[in-house]
C-alpha cells in the first residue's frame, strides 16, 4: 500500500506539473499575442504617423507597414503589378493661388496698400472667383433679421460695391439678446449672410471677427476651404481686425449719432448696445481683388493581399477589411474644433487595423488549405467618404460577383463589459446562425442588428448585394479628438472580438455554398440635430465635381422614394445652390420634415458620358416617417 500512495503520488504530481506547464504555456502564448496586437496599434496610432491623414508620409508609412506584415507572413499581392498597393488620386486640399490672388487698397490716389495673403486677408472657396474692383461699403453684421426687427440692408443701394460686414451676430453672449438669447439663430449663417449680399447685388464679401470672438483666442484666419466649396458667385474673404482697423482710421463710419467711430471695438459696442444698423460707404476708399484658388491632389493607395482558395469553391473569396486612415492633424471630421493637433486615431481606427493584420496573422499561419479565396484589405480614405472601399469596388481585384461575404473592423478598441455590436446578422440567410454558433466559446454580449449603417467600409460592398458584417465596440468621448490614443484602449477586449470574428470567418469559410444575400438595410432615425430633416442619401464628399456627388441613397428613404439615385449629382436644394456637404446641410436646415421641395440633380444619360439636368420633388422626411 504505501508503494502505491507513493507512486498514485507522484503520478499526481506529475500531471499537475504537465498542467502547470500547460497554462504556463498558454498564458504565454496569450500575452504574446496581446503584445502583438499591441504593437500593431502603438505604432498605427503612434505620433510619427501624423495621424494618418490624406496627404501626410505618415499614412504611406502605414501602408508600408501592412505590406511588410502581408509580405512577412506570405500573403501574395492582390494587384497585378505585386505592389500590393491599389492606387488612386483623389482631391487633397485647395489654396489660394499665391501669384495671383492679391488685394490692393486705395485711400487716395497717392496712397496705397498691398495686402499680405494669409496674414493680412484670406480667401474663401465657398465663394467665386475672378477680378473685382470697387468702393467699400459698411453693412454692419450683414444682417436681414424681421423676426428681430434688425435690417442691415434696409435702405442701402449694395449694387457693385464690396461689402465689409461683422462675423456672427449682435449681442453675443449675452443672455438677454434679443438674438435668442445665448443661441445662435440662422442670421449668423454664413451661407445666409453671404446669399443676401448677393442678392443685393454685392460685387464681393468682406468678413472680420468682431472682437468679442477674439477675447479669448487670437484673431486667426481660416483655411481657404473651411466653408465649403463654391456656392456663391461673387468672391468671399476675411481680413484680419487691424486691417480693419487700419481701414477706419482712414475713414471713421458714423454712429447713429453722428459720432465717428475709429475702432473696430467702437463699431461693435455701437451695433450692440443700440441694435441699430449704422450701414454706409466707408468714405472713398477703393479696393481692388482677384481671386484664384489651386487644386491639390493626393495619391493614395488600398493596400490589398490574398491567400489563395482550394477545391470546389476556390473561385468564391471573402473580404477581411479595415480602413487605416484617419484625420491627420484634425480639421475636417474632428470634433475638437479650432484645434490643430495631431488625431493619432487609436481606436478608429488603428485597432482595427491591428484586428486585420492579426486575422490575417492566424489565418495565413494554418496548415490547412482555406476553401475560399480569402483577400485582407486596409482601405484608404474612408474618413473622407468612404473613397478607399468605393474605389474597390468599382475597380475590384477580384470579380465582385465572386466575392460571397465581406468582414470589416472599425473601431474595436474600447469592448466594455463584453458588449459587441455586430452589424449585418441579417445581410444573408445563414449568417444569424453562424453569429451565435462563433460566440459559443467567446461569449460575448452581443447586439445584432440585421441591418448595416451607411458609414464605414463594408456599405461600399453592401451596395453590390454582396452580404457583410461589421464589428464595432462603440463610441467612446476620444472620438476624433485628439485624445483617441493608445492608453484608451482595451488590447484583451480586442483580442476577444478577434478570436470571434475568427470564428465567425471559419463558419462563413466553411460553408457548403455561398451565403444568400437578403437586403435588409433599415432605415435609422434620422431627424438629426436641431430638427433637420432627413434625405437619406450617400454622398462622396470629395468629388471633385460642381455640387455634391451620390454614391448612393438609402432604401425607403425619401431619396430612393423621390428617385434619386447613385450618380446623381445634386446642384439645387429647393433654392439652395449645392455645391458641396455643407450646401446640402443648409438645405436640410432650412426646410422641415415633410415638407416637399425640388431637388435638381445632374444624370448621365443612358450608354452616354454626356449629363442631363433631373428635377425631382422629394418630401423630407424624419424620425417618425421611418
Amino acid at each position: 500500500m504505501p508503494k502505491l500512495r507513493r507512486t498514485s503520488q507522484w503520478m499526481s504530481f506529475c500531471l499537475l506539473s504537465v498542467a502547470s506547464l500547460f497554462l504556463s504555456q498558454i498564458s504565454r502564448a496569450n500575452e504574446t499575442v496581446l503584445s502583438r496586437i499591441s504593437e500593431d496599434v502603438k505604432y498605427l496610432a503612434s505620433d510619427e504617423l501624423e495621424g494618418r491623414g490624406i496627404g501626410t508620409k505618415g499614412l504611406d508609412k502605414a501602408a508600408d507597414y501592412i505590406r511588410a506584415e502581408f509580405q512577412k507572413l506570405g500573403i501574395q499581392s492582390a494587384v497585378e503589378d505585386g505592389t500590393y498597393f491599389q492606387q488612386m488620386e483623389i482631391p487633397d486640399s485647395i489654396f489660394a493661388d499665391p501669384e495671383q490672388t492679391k488685394i490692393e487698397i486705395a485711400y487716395s490716389q497717392d496712397q496705397k496698400q498691398t495686402l499680405n495673403l494669409k496674414t493680412d486677408f484670406s480667401p474663401y472657396t465657398i465663394g467665386g472667383t475672378g477680378t473685382v474692383e470697387g468702393n467699400l461699403y459698411f453693412a454692419g453684421y450683414g444682417i436681414q433679421a424681421p423676426d428681430f426687427q434688425y435690417d442691415d440692408y434696409a435702405g442701402q443701394d449694395l449694387k457693385g460695391k464690396i461689402v465689409v460686414i461683422l462675423r456672427y451676430e449682435p449681442q453675443q453672449g449675452k443672455e438677454d439678446s434679443v438674438f435668442a438669447g445665448m443661441e445662435i439663430t440662422k442670421h449668423s449663417y454664413l451661407r445666409t449672410k453671404l446669399k443676401l449680399a448677393q442678392d443685393q447685388g454685392a460685387a464681393a464679401v468682406i468678413m472680420v471677427n468682431p472682437p468679442f470672438t477674439t477675447k479669448e483666442k487670437p484673431d486667426e484666419l481660416e483655411p481657404e476651404d473651411k466653408f465649403g466649396k463654391s456656392s456663391f458667385e461673387i468672391p468671399f474673404l476675411q481680413i484680419s481686425q487691424d486691417v480693419f482697423n487700419t481701414l477706419l482710421t482712414h475713414s471713421p463710419i458714423k454712429s447713429s449719432d453722428g459720432k465717428p467711430l475709429a475702432t473696430l471695438q467702437d463699431v461693435e459696442t455701437e451695433l450692440d448696445q443700440n441694435l441699430k444698423p449704422i450701414s454706409q460707404p466707408m468714405g472713398n476708399i477703393h479696393l481692388s481683388l482677384n481671386v484664384q484658388f489651386e487644386k491639390k491632389y493626393a495619391q493614395v493607395y488600398n493596400v490589398a493581399g490574398y491567400l489563395p482558395g482550394h477545391g470546389p469553391h476556390a473561385e468564391e473569396a471573402i473580404v477581411i477589411g479595415a480602413h487605416y486612415d484617419h484625420l491627420g492633424y484634425g480639421g475636417a471630421g474632428s470634433l475638437a474644433g479650432g484645434v490643430t493637433a495631431i488625431h493619432n486615431g487609436a481606436d478608429d481606427n488603428a485597432s482595427g487595423t491591428a484586428a486585420l493584420l492579426e486575422m490575417a496573422r492566424r489565418i495565413a499561419t494554418r496548415r490547412s488549405l482555406l476553401p475560399r479565396r480569402v483577400i485582407f484589405i486596409a482601405f484608404t480614405a474612408e474618413e473622407r467618404g468612404l473613397l478607399g472601399s468605393d474605389y474597390y469596388v468599382e475597380h475590384p481585384l477580384y470579380p465582385l460577383e465572386k466575392t460571397v461575404a465581406m468582414l470589416n473592423f472599425d473601431m474595436v478598441g474600447n469592448l466594455q463589459e463584453d458588449q459587441l455590436t455586430v452589424y449585418g446578422t441579417g445581410t444573408a440567410k445563414e449568417f444569424d446562425a453562424l453569429v451565435e454558433s462563433a460566440n459559443e466559446s467567446t461569449k460575448l454580449k452581443l447586439n445584432k442588428i440585421e441591418g448595416v449603417m451607411g458609414a464605414s467600409d463594408h456599405y461600399s460592398f453592401f451596395r453590390h448585394d454582396i452580404p457583410c458584417f461589421h464589428f464595432f465596440s462603440g463610441f467612446t468621448q476620444e472620438y476624433h479628438t485628439p485624445s483617441d490614443d493608445f492608453e484608451t484602449l482595451n488590447i484583451a477586449g480586442m483580442e476577444k472580438i478577434i478570436q470571434f470574428s475568427l470564428n465567425l470567418f471559419d463558419n462563413v469559410v466553411q460553408l457548403e455554398s455561398a451565403p444568400e444575400y437578403v437586403k435588409t438595410e433599415k432605415p435609422e432615425s434620422h431627424m438629426g440635430r436641431g430638427g433637420m430633416a432627413y434625405l437619406g442619401v450617400l454622398p462622396n464628399y470629395t468629388a471633385d465635381v460642381k455640387g455634391l456627388l451620390l454614391n448612393g441613397v438609402k432604401e425607403k428613404s425619401p431619396a430612393e422614394t423621390a428617385g434619386l439615385k447613385g450618380g446623381d449629382i445634386i446642384t439645387k436644394f429647393g433654392e439652395i445652390t449645392v455645391s458641396d456637404i455643407q450646401g446640402l446641410a443648409d438645405g436640410l436646415r432650412q426646410y422641415k420634415p415633410r415638407e416637399t421641395i425640388t431637388v435638381i440633380v445632374k444624370r448621365k444619360k443612358p450608354d452616354s458620358e454626356e449629363t442631363e439636368e433631373v428635377s425631382l420633388k422629394v418630401t423630407l422626411g424624419d424620425a417618425g416617417s421611418n
